[in-house]
């Protein structure tokens, strides 16, 4: 049986409440997402790497969910580097939450399609120094625009009784440092950690997707 803890919330993290009833059960789309899936639980930490539309962070985040639902683990937390496409849009306003809110949307969003009634944390990575993950389910997304400290800032939060995710495209990298393929290279072999790679043949969004990646 799955030990249940109340973990109190640091004062510099972000909490996002989905309070709509409202579930679905994931199911693959294609054999390539179940072996994603098999991947992570069979591992401690998984990294997920794949072109867009190949649905690293849609099976990361249904993952997560349904571990939270089934009361494996207390807490699923989110982190994406601050990091745009090469368009400055300058310090946006409001409280740290409004602010990394859009930088965090694209997993919210599928978290709330996915189950609205489980909690899920959002805490950027410049806020995670000193914190301990214990009983969660951590996805860190983007993961190819953090460089190797960051990478290994971000590792080294991993508790007791918690599982970490990393996905990323690296061939969409927005930094000129990147130190993730280094990151994969440098832990290749040790125990419970492994590596999942998709392919275009895996894309599930629009079709056109695959044809623009094709040729560009």
């Amino acid at each position: 049986m799955a030990r249940k803890r109340k973990t109190p919330v640091a004062q510099n993290e972000t909490t996002s409440f989905h309070e709509a009833p409202r579930q679905r059960t994931w199911k693959p789309k294609n054999p390539a997402q179940q072996y994603c899936w098999d991947t992570i639980e069979n591992n401690t930490i998984t990294f997920i790497l794949g072109p867009a539309g190949s649905a690293k962070s849609h099976t990361a985040v249904a993952y997560a969910l349904e571990m939270a639902r089934r009361g494996t683990y207390d807490r699923v937390v989110l982190t994406r580097p601050l990091t745009t496409s090469s368009e400055e849009i300058g310090i946006l306003p409001g409280t740290v939450e409004e602010r990394v809110g859009p930088f965090h949307r694209a997993l919210t969003d599928i978290a709330s399609k996915l189950d609205r009634q489980i909690s899920v944390e959002m805490i950027p990575l410049a806020l995670i120094r000193g914190l301990t993950f214990d009983h969660a389910v951590c996805i860190l997304d983007e993961a190819q625009n953090l460089t190797k400290e960051q990478c290994k800032l971000y590792l080294t939060r991993l508790g007791h009784g918690a599982k970490m995710i990393i996905c990323a495209d690296l061939e969409q990298t927005d930094i000129r440092n990147s130190g993730l393929h280094e990151t994969i290279s440098a832990l290749k072999g040790l125990d419970s950690i492994g590596v999942f790679e998709f392919g275009p043949q895996d894309i599930v969004r629009s079709p056109l997707v695959r044809a623009i990646l094709e040729r560009i």
